[in-house]
Parts: structure tokens; C-alpha cells; sequence
């Protein structure tokens, strides 16, 4: 699905800490649910976005300066289309994301 027909539905930044992932899993599954609250019964759905959140989290804090660094934050940006959502970790000291952009497939 090409990048244009996807439109953001959450952006927050979180602090580079473990203990912040479980809040990372709070909100994307509220951005989902908030905009298509039946989702939020598709328990294979919310499985694999609880799944692909965690360890978008867990890399972005191990891989990248936002675990090492005493301030490090990163972002998680959510877009949704017509058939897929796209989860994309971006670090907060550069514009670069971290490489990598996950799907699910409704």
C-alpha cells in the first residue's frame, strides 16, 4: 500500500527506559481503537499490535541513543490505511528513524 493512501492516527514521544514500554502498548492500541472502536474486539489484532509495539520499543531503547543517553527519547508514529497500520520508531537526537517500518495486515 503505497504511503500516500495512509493517514497518521498517533505520534508520542516516550523516554528511552524499559519500564515505559507497557505505556508504548497503552496508546497504540488506543490510537487504533479510537479510530475504528471495532477493533478493539479482533483479539488477534490487538495481539500482534501489543507484539510489534514491544519490540519497536525494546529496539529503539537497545539500539539506539535513546536507551544510552541519560535524556534519549524516541517517537512511535502509527498510520493507518484501508487494509494495514504502519508503526515507525524515530530517535529523538536525529531526523533519521531508526531504519525500520512494520505493517499489519488487517
Amino acid at each position: 500500500m503505497a504511503a500516500r493512501e495512509m493517514r497518521m492516527i498517533g505520534e508520542m514521544r516516550f523516554p528511552g527506559r524499559t519500564d515505559i514500554i507497557s505505556d508504548v502498548r497503552i496508546y497504540t492500541v488506543r490510537w487504533l481503537a479510537i479510530e475504528h472502536p471495532e477493533s478493539a474486539e479482533d483479539d488477534t489484532l490487538i495481539y500482534n499490535l501489543r507484539l510489534l509495539t514491544t519490540e519497536i520499543a525494546a529496539n529503539a531503547i537497545k539500539h539506539t541513543l535513546s536507551g544510552r543517553w541519560k535524556r534519549g527519547t524516541f517517537r512511535i508514529r502509527v498510520w493507518l490505511g484501508a487494509h494495514s497500520e504502519r508503526f515507525s520508531p524515530w530517535e529523538h537526537r536525529s531526523q533519521a528513524g531508526c531504519g525500520s517500518t512494520f505493517l499489519i495486515e488487517k
